[in-house]
């Protein structure tokens, strides 16, 4: 039957190109997609048809065939005129063509990956030497000094959260609450004393898909809510405005139950400075927000079967260039300026989760899942101290050096009409107080997939 159709459709085009027959004669029919494999009938319809292509046969021709679900025309009766398909639209080249393979369905709708990063820089200061800057006149300015305190609003260090491996079209809103994630110690001398912060953060973004749904590029930028500190004269300023990310994904394979993928990460210093004033702006540390950041990943999504699915992320995150450090002080002839480059971090994420509902329906509740994650921070190398002032005044970097972050994440994940999801979860940290960013935190997302 097929290739009766495609000599058929070939010879009446030629015959109405050669003036033989009219074109009013031919009425459309579905166009076979013979190397579709996703197919399991013979038969397409319309909305099936590869872009750009159409069938025709001539009106005869249906005279001597039997119209679709219909018996074929008894001798001496009159065949029943076949039946011309509805017209449809255009196919739209922006639409995600994840959605038009009907093996994609279950990785389709399977969650996204929830994630708990947080990542601070360390920064000490020795307040003995103070009187080396003409700032000694604060009462109980005198000791050692630490603060903890992430670059950039907050959203120094990025990593893969609140997606998937499966390149998907959509738009993103994410809220992170970091509670007493930023602290500045007062860790000698008078006794110990500590202002401690939390840290909200906002952040926008959208993931556009590409070649044939194999592509997709996505755009992230956060903010932050105020998030200042304050103790003995010290005021630390980290700012609203975070770092814009920006990551292509590569489909490497899928199947029925499996997706893997590739990508890269890139990003940008576009976030605010950090910033010490010390004794009401006698003297001034500048951390300033200039190193670009490299994270290339892998990522695995499974469904195994139709409850569970499984997220996966691998992820290093390498510093291009140092982040500059600006001594300034009234006592001062010039400012003292030295740069420090954040340690290179190993990502490792793995998410279990379980679809509690699901409904074939497309308005309302369509789907509710519980999710359990685990995460894993490590640094891979050893820290760069940058000292200015002399006599161990001012030293930036991590003060501990080597870090092993484990968190566990649980989370809801529920879908409203088909593409429209809202997930909350919260983070724990399992490891000790000097291994941890933060002592809990909160995410809500929405997302839209379109």
């Amino acid at each position: 039957m097929q290739w009766r159709l495609t000599i058929a459709t070939t010879l009446s085009l030629i015959a109405a190109e050669l003036g033989i027959v009219r074109a009013q004669d031919y009425v459309p029919t579905p166009f076979y997609d013979f190397n579709n494999s996703d197919t399991s009938t013979d038969q397409q319809t319309e909305s099936d048809l590869l872009p750009g292509y159409s069938s025709y046969l001539p009106i005869s021709y249906f005279q001597n065939q039997a119209a679709p679900n219909q018996p074929a025309a008894q001798p001496g009766q009159q065949p029943q005129p076949a039946l011309r398909p509805n017209p449809q639209p255009p196919a739209n080249p922006l639409a995600n063509m994840q959605n038009r393979r009907p093996s994609l369905a279950r990785l389709n709708r399977a969650p996204d990956l929830f994630g708990d990063s947080f990542t601070p820089l360390t920064v000490g200061i020795t307040g003995q030497n103070f009187d080396n800057l003409g700032v000694t006149s604060i009462t109980g300015l005198n000791g050692n000094y630490q603060a903890n305190v992430p670059l950039g609003a907050g959203t120094r260090r990025f990593k893969n959260e609140q997606t998937r491996a499966l390149p998907t079209d959509r738009v993103i809103f994410i809220y992170n609450h970091f509670h007493n994630a930023i602290e500045l110690n007062h860790v000698s001398g008078a006794g110990p004393r500590s202002d401690i912060g939390n840290v909200d953060q906002f952040t926008f973004g959208f993931e556009k898909t590409f070649g044939d749904g194999d592509w997709s590029i996505e755009a992230r930028m956060p903010f932050a809510a105020n998030s200042d500190l304050s103790l003995d004269g010290i005021a630390v300023n980290n700012g609203t405005i975070g770092n814009l990310t920006l990551t292509l994904k590569r489909l490497l394979y899928r199947s029925e139950d499996m997706a893997l993928a590739a990508g890269l990460a890139v990003t940008s210093p576009t976030g605010n400075d950090t910033e010490f004033n010390i004794s009401k702006g006698l003297a001034r540390i500048t951390i300033d927000n200039q190193a670009v950041h490299l994270l290339p990943y892998v990522g695995l999504l499974m469904t195994p079967t139709d409850e569970w699915f499984v997220n996966a992320f691998a992820q290093v995150d390498v510093a291009t260039n140092p982040n500059g450090v600006t001594l300034t002080s009234n006592s001062l002839v010039a400012p003292i300026s030295g740069d420090v480059i954040e340690q290179t971090v190993m990502y490792l994420d793995l998410s279990l989760g379980y679809w509690l509902y699901r409904s074939d329906e497309d308005e309302g509740l369509t789907g509710l899942a519980s999710v359990l994650e685990f995460h894993y921070t490590s640094t891979l190398n050893d820290a760069q101290i940058t000292n200015l002032g002399g006599a161990g005044f001012l030293n930036v970097g991590n003060g501990i050096n080597r870090f092993d972050v484990v968190n566990m994440t649980t989370g809801i994940h529920s879908e409203w009409s088909r593409n429209t999801l809202i997930r909350t979860a919260v983070v724990v940290p399992l490891t000790n107080e000097i291994n941890r960013f933060f002592d809990a935190e909160i995410q809500v997302s929405v997302i839209h997939r379109f």
